[in-house]
């Protein structure tokens, strides 16, 4: 049943292209920010072992870009930092099928996962549900997504139900659920930012983390 509603989730998120190719230019590769230095930072045991539900969802949802941009090997070794044994392979499987289907659709398949951008931002959360050594975390949160060459980025609002298990180690990752929105609209007014503009503050250190 988790693996149905979150292939479902997947759907969402490849209607709204909720991915975003790195462009191959020196500017674009020198502004993104290092997938293995920000998710080893985050999911040391120690960090795990200290940290509270809340804030393991919260860094599982900044992975997911992460996740996606690496290596098959070192998938392995980001997903298994964040999520339990038995939901691991879920996990997996749905990165590697965002990742080919989105490429695929439009039109850029076989680029390289290390150049993919895929920027989650989580902006508020609350914990939905605490039951002894399990809790279930809601958070709201944009992808910043786009294509170099396919027009201005995009912004793509969905809200997460992440369940978590205390296991000898910390929390971890058990099962994610996603639904679109709530989505702001942009005003009138607004003009739209250049990709290369986008890409620039997506290289900036996070709210909450520490730079360095």
């Amino acid at each position: 049943m988790r693996r149905t509603i979150v292939l479902s989730s997947l759907a969402i998120i490849l209607v709204g292209a909720t991915f975003l190719l790195r462009s191959r230019s020196p500017q674009c590769a020198s502004q993104r920010p290092s997938p293995t230095t920000s998710v080893a930072a985050a999911v040391t045991p120690a960090a795990a072992a200290e940290a509270d539900p809340t804030t393991v969802a919260l860094r599982a949802i900044r992975s997911t870009g992460d996740i996606a941009r690496a290596g098959f090997i070192t998938r392995d070794d980001f997903i298994g930092s964040i999520a339990t044994a038995r939901f691991a392979p879920t996990l997996k499987a749905v990165a590697g099928v965002q990742l080919t289907q989105f490429t695929t659709a439009i039109g850029a398949a076989g680029v390289p996962a290390a150049e993919v951008v895929w920027e989650e931002l989580p902006l508020t959360s609350h914990i939905a549900d605490t039951t002894g050594g399990r809790a279930r975390v809601a958070v709201w949160s944009v992808l910043i997504v786009g294509v170099p060459g396919h027009g201005a980025g995009r912004q793509v609002w969905h809200t997460s139900m992440i369940d978590l298990v205390h296991d000898t180690v910390g929390w971890k990752v058990d099962g994610w659920t996603a639904v679109p929105g709530p989505t702001p609209s942009l005003a009138a007014t607004e003009a739209i930012s250049d990709l290369p503009s986008v890409v620039t503050v997506l290289g900036w250190v996070p709210v909450g983390e520490v730079s360095g």
